[in-house]
């Protein structure tokens, strides 16, 4: 595994009179990422019609035929660069298993993001004269998400099939964000986190960005499946409330009290139940999923929790400067 560097920062301090111990979480999406090792690249097996030209550049002529080597993870995301060079009526196409890329009919440098499926091997499929070569190819699938507040709790998954995708850029206002695809889930270290929120009135924010188009198809009654996470609400209540019926990135607001649990949508309310506090277990802290079949879709750029709970003052403020500074 390796931690992505090389991120564009964001100005990230707190408001004076929020920052200190009553933040508890704090996932940023520009710190802290973990992915997968990236592939190395080894010896390339060269189907018919395929040459090695020196220097990493490989060349093709003929009828379709493969270039190959079985490098990558079933389920894990990869962004892959090459350079297509001397086509001549010919053509390049990546696949990532049985993930088909672009096929390029052009001269020049792409880069795209396959997820790999039905076999290990990563492959370019080249017809009639033309050149592949400067291939890289770098794992995007997130295996960890690191605190950055001072509990320094931990979110991980080292399975391949539901490990969330990261893109570098490419997000609001091109900021990083982790891509959940409705399979994919991190899970937070209990131990760190229970005893700061546990039977503890808190707040929990959510910066994420639900696609748009028609709603998928929900638990029940046909709601709208978009965002899910588990905290401290029980499975029913949270689920139904956290089925937001809006499209694009948007600031969500868990407020957790003594008496009822609210929740916000860039400042304004959307749902109030009735709920006492209740003790947190280990299969509480999920990032993507509620512990249950239903899963989060969409980009999520940041994750903070407050306990004990913010003031109407406090929540005002993190509100105003927390969509200001997505473009809310």
């Amino acid at each position: 595994m390796h931690e992505e560097h090389g991120q564009p920062k964001r100005r990230r301090i707190l408001p004076p009179d929020i920052a200190g111990s009553n933040l508890k979480l704090w996932l940023r999406s520009d710190l802290g990422i973990t992915l997968v090792a990236d592939p190395v690249i080894a010896a390339w097996t060269l189907a018919a019609g395929w040459s090695a030209a020196g220097g990493g550049v490989y060349s093709h002529a003929g009828g379709a035929d493969n270039l190959s080597q079985a490098i990558l993870v079933v389920g894990n995301a990869y962004r892959v660069t090459y350079t297509v060079s001397g086509v001549a009526g010919g053509t390049i196409q990546p696949y990532a298993g049985t993930t088909a890329g672009t096929s390029r009919a052009a001269d020049g440098t792409y880069t795209e993001v396959l997820v790999c499926a039905g076999n290990t091997s990563m492959i370019f499929v080249g017809t009639g004269t033309a050149s592949v070569g400067a291939i890289s190819i770098e794992s995007m699938s997130c295996s960890g998400w690191a605190d950055q507040s001072a509990t320094g709790a931990s979110f991980t998954n080292a399975t391949a099939l539901t490990q969330p995708a990261y893109y570098k850029t490419g997000g609001a206002i091109d900021l990083p964000y982790l891509s959940f695809n409705g399979a994919h889930v991190l899970v937070g270290n209990p131990w760190t986190l229970l005893a700061n929120i546990s039977n503890v009135a808190h707040d929990l924010i959510y910066v994420v960005d639900l696609p748009a188009g028609a709603f998928a198809a929900g638990r029940s009654g046909g709601v709208p499946r978009y965002y899910q996470s588990k905290y401290s609400w029980s499975y029913d209540t949270f689920n139904t409330l956290v089925y937001v019926p809006a499209n694009g990135l948007q600031v969500l607001h868990f407020q957790k009290s003594a008496g009822d649990m609210a929740i916000l949508r860039d400042g304004s309310s959307i749902a109030t139940v009735a709920q006492a506090l209740v003790a947190l277990g280990a299969d509480n802290l999920r990032i993507g999923d509620c512990g249950g079949p239903a899963y989060m879709t969409g980009k999520l750029y940041e994750v903070m929790c407050f306990a004990p709970g913010l003031t109407a003052a406090q929540i005002a403020m993190l509100t105003e400067w927390t969509m200001a500074r997505y473009g809310v």
